[in-house]
């Protein structure tokens, strides 16, 4: 194999910096009947899978599609403080389950893409997720409504709102007011690296 040169190196890309949320940095690693916990609920179509191999954190997906409801989704509730990563996308959730949703003060993603939800129970779900720094809005019920509660996310770097109700007049209006964060309004759109657009699949 080639040597890799001092140039050659210096121009490889560096590595992204995964952030640990503040919150997760005092919880100790997921134990095995943490881990047993998290396995059964795959029976409800909700996988639970640590973020990292021996973390403190979990990432969450529910690959059960339209079959996992509300009363599925409340069996993630004692994981709330380890979840760093939720994807609701294509669950049957609704505005309700939102209501109750205890604080995710670990969670850097949030997924509701291709859900009945609406700003109503985004919101909800947002002001307890607030370290938040991406959120998929992909098809759901989402108008420029919801531009209220991302401007209170201090972290927010990216937000996807093609296939909502989101207009061009708040779309601009969130730009201006937070002109650091990404806002992806369609496939391709500029600083998208994926040509298709955004992951949409859970």
């Amino acid at each position: 194999a080639a040597a890799v040169t001092a140039s050659s190196a210096a121009s490889a890309p560096a590595a992204r910096v995964r952030r640990v949320p503040a919150a997760a940095a005092g919880l100790a690693p997921l134990s095995p009947k943490e881990l047993a916990d998290a396995a059964r609920l795959r029976d409800k179509g909700i996988n639970l899978v640590p973020a990292v191999a021996g973390g403190s954190t979990l990432v969450v997906s529910m690959p059960g599609g339209k079959a996992v409801a509300d009363a599925d989704f409340t069996a993630l509730y004692p994981f709330a403080p380890r979840i760093e990563e939720l994807s609701l996308a294509r669950a049957s959730v609704t505005d309700a389950a939102m209501m109750s949703v205890p604080s995710m003060p670990s969670v850097l993603m949030v997924r509701v893409d291709n859900t009945q939800l609406t700003d109503i129970g985004i919101t909800a779900l947002l002001s307890r997720t607030l370290e938040a720094e991406s959120v998929n809005l992909v098809g759901s019920g989402a108008t420029d409504g919801i531009f209220t509660m991302l401007a209170k996310l201090p972290n927010l770097r990216r937000v996807y709102v093609f296939d909502t109700a989101s207009t061009g007049i708040g779309i601009d209006a969130f730009r201006a007011r937070r002109p650091q964060v990404e806002v992806v309004v369609g496939q391709g759109s500029a600083g998208v690296g994926n040509a298709d657009g955004p992951p949409i699949n859970p």
